[in-house]
């Protein structure tokens, strides 16, 4: 379980990662309105995401997403009621109202990473993947991932980057606008400045 620092929120999830990843997930937040996510994430035995099923929904309005990778290659299935003015907060600035979804699937191509914004369990998919736990400090991994913008549930290319530090720290972004987020020794976000941190694990 974590919580959120940047808005009233947390997030629950319970996983299997015996061979990849099989995780639910519930998020609930009020960014930039109230809403509840529920989610789940497969991923193959080498980390790589294969499929992602997320549900949003708030006061009169719901949206539900349906991502498959098979390949280089993403389908995208959607449905939203209500809401047609509902908007999402990117962590820098109010996106327009947009529904859930992608327009053209084929600029995913590629992609193997999901991450869904304010989601610290997503942020481990690369960093088990890459086995960046495992890197010395100052390697550095380049990517783009699948991201997915509760609570419209917009879905995008993000270029990121991972550079590792010391300590279990992996900075995220770049040297002037990222931040150092905190790992355990099994790969799994402990804090995530400016967004959340753990407060309960089994």
């Amino acid at each position: 379980m974590w919580v959120r620092t940047d808005v009233p929120g947390s997030e629950v999830v319970v996983f299997d990662d015996s061979a990849g990843l099989h995780a639910r997930g519930w998020q609930n937040a009020l960014d930039p309105l109230p809403y509840a996510l529920t989610y789940e994430v497969w991923t193959d035995s080498r980390w790589a995401t294969t499929r992602l099923v997320a549900h949003a929904e708030g006061a009169g309005w719901t949206r539900d997403l349906d991502l498959v990778r098979e390949g280089d290659s993403w389908t995208c299935q959607v449905d939203c009621a209500g809401g047609s003015s509902l908007a999402s907060f990117d962590g820098n600035d109010l996106r327009p109202s947009a529904p859930p979804g992608i327009d053209d699937p084929a600029s995913l191509r590629g992609l193997v990473d999901v991450d869904i914004g304010g989601s610290p369990l997503t942020n481990a998919l690369p960093v088990h993947r890459l086995a960046l736990l495992d890197a010395p400090p100052g390697h550095k991994a380049r990517l783009a991932s699948v991201w997915v913008i509760p609570p419209t549930l917009e879905v995008t290319a993000s270029a990121q980057t991972y550079t590792v530090r010391d300590g279990g720290r992996i900075h995220y972004g770049d040297a002037t606008t990222g931040v150092d987020v905190g790992y355990d020794d099994q790969g799994w976000v402990d804090s995530y400045p400016g967004l959340a941190h753990r407060v309960a694990s089994t």
